[in-house]
């Protein structure tokens, strides 16, 4: 149905290049840490809707320490985002106080990296 759309749009990108070559990304200080955190992010969002997706059909689930160990790895907004667009542990006290202190926690460290 929208075939023609995917056409024109693969065409504007092969045509048009909204990004450098990777070549030239990698060779960026901030590249691979940027990159690292957005998939650990996205993994985590995931997981949540995996989780949520398994708490309804009440097969095995993801465990929580999972969760908490992605947030402390740096996935803390993949986590929050997944909690609240999906309503999943936003019930459980060690999710709803536990995530944002950590997040605190890691904007406070990154704040003091940055200043010294």
């Amino acid at each position: 149905m929208y075939h023609w759309l995917i056409a024109d749009l693969s065409g504007f990108l092969l045509s048009a290049p909204l990004l450098p070559p990777i070549s030239d990304l990698a060779i960026q200080p901030c590249f691979w840490p940027v990159l690292l955190s957005m998939l650990l992010n996205i993994t985590a969002f995931y997981l949540m809707a995996l989780d949520k997706a398994r708490a309804r059909t009440r097969k095995r689930r993801v465990p929580e320490r999972v969760f908490f160990l992605l947030a402390l790895a740096g996935a803390t907004p993949g986590v929050l985002a997944g909690m609240y667009v999906f309503r999943h542990k936003t019930r459980h006290r060690s999710f709803f106080l536990g995530v944002p202190v950590i997040l605190f926690v890691q904007i406070l460290a990154f704040v003091c990296f940055v200043i010294r």
